[in-house]
């Protein structure tokens, strides 16, 4: 489980927990990730391992990678683990739009990379990475964000496929807006945020428990919330020429 200090990975760690499984969880704040770790082993008695990592780091990712392949039996591995923008693409630093692919892609890659062969060998094993209903639009702002979602999105759909015939579940999770610290990096966010409150908003429960139940039904998309599925749905019937506009009439606002 990667991105366990809070929102969803705090969620996923917390309910796999009392299903009973051991749990290995990453983050970068120790002090949050060691609290979150003692509170969910005392609530459902299991061993919940904290992992400092930073994932844009390739060293550190090696080392949490050898730590993830000593896991054994493994049956579920969680890819939640991604920030947003904290600067634009456009005019901004390009370390931040490196720093984004090596979180949300490379990462992934590697983690789904090095646990595979083990849940081949024992014929199941779950694979899920956590995506963005956002990942279906045209951002300004937010390129490379979307982007590195899509990604995940074609990646383990194309994964799916494959990994079928050896007994193994893939899925990939789009959230819609979800109460988490997600956007604590978007500077823009208190000045919008009177207008986003008009928005359903889910729990990092509700999501997580959405996941799970299409999880245990082999559904390789799980869009949690029947709103945000039909968002999904609509967005599809679209023009892309329509969406394209629409974003650019909301970008100038």
């Amino acid at each position: 489980m990667t991105g366990g200090t809070s929102g969803i990975g705090r969620a996923y760690a917390a309910e796999l927990a009392r299903r009973g499984h051991s749990v290995l969880i990453t983050g970068r704040r120790r002090a949050q990730l060691d609290a979150v770790a003692r509170s969910i082993a005392a609530e459902s008695g299991v061993t919940v391992e904290p992992w400092i990592v930073e994932l844009g780091d390739p060293r550190a990712r090696t080392a949490f990678l050898d730590r993830v392949r000593q896991c054994r039996p493994l049956d579920i591995v969680v890819a939640n683990a991604g920030f947003g923008y904290a600067e634009p693409f456009v005019n901004g630093p390009l370390r931040q739009a490196e720093a984004m692919i090596a979180v949300h892609v490379t990462s992934v890659v590697e983690l789904f990379h090095a646990v595979i062969p083990t849940m081949i060998d024992r014929g199941c094993g779950s694979l899920v990475a956590v995506s963005s209903l956002a990942s279906h639009l045209p951002v300004p702002g937010g390129e490379t964000y979307v982007a590195t979602k899509s990604f995940l999105n074609s990646f383990c759909e194309s994964l799916a496929v494959g990994l079928s015939p050896y007994g193994l579940r893939v899925q990939t999770l789009l959230p819609g807006f979800t109460r988490t610290d997600f956007h604590r990096y978007d500077p823009d966010f208190a000045a919008r945020r009177s207008a986003v409150r008009l928005l359903h908003w889910d729990t990092p429960e509700t999501v997580v428990r959405a996941s799970l139940v299409a999880l245990d039904r082999n559904r390789t998309v799980c869009i949690p919330g029947w709103r945000n599925r039909l968002a999904a749905r609509l967005l599809a019937l679209l023009p892309r020429t329509l969406v394209r506009a629409l974003m650019r009439r909301t970008a100038a606002r």
